[in-house]
C-alpha cells in the first residue's frame, strides 16, 4: 500500500510538473501575434490554458440572448449585501469592472459606462456580443459577430475614451468557438490558489429556474484537472435566495466585491 501511494504521488508530481511546464511554454514562447484568447488568459491571469479551456466548455452560456437582465448589481462579500448600481435603460449583460472605478456593461445599443453616484453614459455605440476584460486604462476587450469563414466571432479592442473600435494587436482576432469563451475577469488568484466565479447551470427541463453564483477553487494538479471535475466549492457566499431573481455574468472587482447582472423571473 505504501509503495502504491508512493508511485501515485510520483505520477501526480511528474504530471503536475509537465502541466506547469507546458503552461509556461504556451504562455511565454508563442509570438504575441499568434496568441489565441485562451493563451492570452493563461499569460495574463496565470491560469493554465488547459484549465481555462475546461472551465470554458463547462460554464459557457448557450447564447448571449439567454443571459440578458435588468439590473447591474454589486455585492459586498463580507457584508453579503447587494446594491443596485444601475437599472438598465434596456436589457444589459456582460459587465467588466475597470481600474478607474467604473463598470463597462453591454446593452443592445452599445457599451455603457456606469459609475456610482453619476449618470450612466453611452461610451461606444454598436453591436457587441460580449465584453471580456480590461486591456489597459482606456481599452476593454470585446467580442463582435463575424462574417469570416471559420470564425464564430471576432475580438475587438474598444477604446472607451476615444470611442473607437479596432482589431487587437497582440491576440488573434478570430474566435473559432464563441461558446468556449469565459471572461478572464472571473479568475482571481490568491495565495492559496485560483478562485473562479461561476454561474450555476440551469436545468434544460426548467428554463425559468433561477441561477445563482458560486465561488469555486480551481486546482492545477494534473489528477484533479484531467480526471475529476476541477472544482471544489468554498463556503457558499452567493447562495440563491428564494426570491425568483436570476443572477449571472459575475466579475471580480476586488477580493471583497463582485458585480453581476440580475433579472426577476416572476
Amino acid at each position: 500500500m505504501t509503495l502504491l501511494r508512493g508511485r501515485r504521488a510520483l505520477q501526480i508530481a511528474m504530471a503536475s510538473a509537465a502541466v506547469a511546464f507546458s503552461g509556461t511554454w504556451v504562455a511565454g514562447q508563442l509570438p504575441l501575434q499568434q496568441r489565441t484568447y485562451a493563451t492570452h488568459v493563461s499569460a495574463r491571469k496565470r491560469v493554465h490554458r488547459n484549465l481555462y479551456l475546461r472551465l470554458a466548455r463547462v460554464r459557457s452560456e448557450p447564447s448571449a440572448q439567454s443571459s440578458r437582465g435588468a439590473q447591474l448589481v454589486q455585492l459586498s462579500l463580507p457584508a453579503e449585501r447587494e446594491v443596485v448600481l444601475w437599472q438598465c435603460a434596456q436589457e444589459c449583460w456582460s459587465p467588466v469592472p475597470r481600474t478607474d472605478g467604473s463598470v463597462a456593461v453591454l446593452t443592445p445599443g452599445g457599451i455603457w459606462r456606469v459609475r456610482a453616484g453619476e449618470s450612466p453614459t453611452l461610451a461606444v455605440p454598436g453591436e457587441f456580443a460580449m465584453l471580456l476584460e480590461e486591456l489597459d486604462d482606456r481599452r476593454i476587450l470585446g467580442i463582435v459577430p463575424s462574417t469570416r469563414q471559420g470564425c464564430a466571432a471576432e475580438l475587438r479592442a474598444v477604446d472607451l475614451e476615444r470611442h473607437t473600435v479596432s482589431v487587437p494587436d497582440s491576440i488573434a482576432s478570430c474566435v473559432d468557438s464563441a461558446q468556449a469563451i469565459l471572461p478572464a475577469v472571473r479568475f482571481r488568484a490568491d495565495p492559496s490558489g485560483t478562485r473562479v466565479l461561476a454561474t450555476t447551470l440551469r436545468p434544460p427541463e426548467r428554463p425559468l429556474e433561477p441561477r445563482s453564483i458560486k465561488v469555486s477553487r480551481a486546482f492545477s494538479a494534473a489528477d484533479t484537472l484531467f480526471d475529476q471535475a476541477g472544482f471544489e466549492d468554498l463556503s457558499p457566499r452567493l447562495v440563491a435566495a428564494l426570491d425568483w431573481v436570476d443572477r449571472f455574468d459575475p466579475a471580480w472587482v476586488d477580493d471583497r466585491t463582485v458585480i453581476y447582472i440580475t433579472r426577476r423571473l416572476r
